[in-house]
């Protein structure tokens, strides 16, 4: 069944520290460009470099996030399908999302659906020894913004991801238990071509109904 998509959807991030009447902060979530890139390089990679030294001066381990590198995703053409969006508020970049488009669905066999490659949040809104929060619920509007453009690619809201590594499969089994959304949860699904280890990752999908339910909670009435 189609799902028709209209009126306007506000996807916002939350201030610990704002006011109670002014909690979030609108977020605009747009195809990554040049400026997003610069910020990957010139700020969130020496926000992880500095992560990883005091881990290294502590004697422990860094998260696996320190090793992404967002910004060579961004510079790679060999995707051509890959979809690369930036989340800024204000003239900040505080996550991003890369996504391909018309992957198998294996909650609705026969139906497509968004897949989501790589999703994250900014390092300094994931709390640290070093530091503290500056936003939260950026990880969940990403969400809903890729349900947004699974309806416009037809797909339903259907979307589908890996789980990066086991702190990230908690966070999605609290996010489906919280807002019934990705709630398949098995291992043995493939992912893209490029990664080659996903299928020993859990895999998580939307089903659409509850997908779109999901998102009308961003409706900007």
């Amino acid at each position: 069944m189609s799902l028709p998509i209209d009126g306007q959807y506000r996807f916002v991030a939350l201030n610990p520290y704002g006011t109670r009447d002014e909690p979030a902060v609108n977020l605009s979530i747009v195809a990554q460009d040049e400026r997003a890139a610069y910020q990957f390089r010139k700020i969130w990679n020496k926000m992880y470099t500095a992560l990883k030294e005091y881990h290294t001066s502590s004697n422990t381990d860094a998260p696996n996030w320190t090793r992404w590198s967002p910004d060579d995703w961004y510079q790679d053409k060999k995707a051509a399908d890959r979809k690369k969006f930036a989340a800024w508020a204000g003239g900040v970049v505080v996550g991003f999302l890369n996504v391909r488009n018309a992957y198998p669905s294996h909650f609705t066999p026969g139906s497509k659906l968004l897949y989501i490659e790589h999703i994250a949040t900014a390092p300094g809104n994931i709390l640290q020894d070093i530091w503290g929060i500056r936003l939260t619920a950026v990880g969940t509007s990403l969400i809903a913004f890729a349900i947004w453009k699974s309806i416009e690619f037809g797909h339903e809201g259907r979307i589908g991801l890996h789980a990066a590594d086991d702190a990230a499969a908690d966070y999605y089994d609290r996010i489906a238990k919280k807002f019934k959304i990705l709630r398949l949860s098995q291992m043995g699904i493939n992912g893209t071509p490029e990664d080659k280890r996903a299928v020993s990752r859990r895999y998580y999908e939307s089903e659409a109904t509850e997908a779109r339910a999901f998102l009308e909670g961003y409706r900007d009435e």
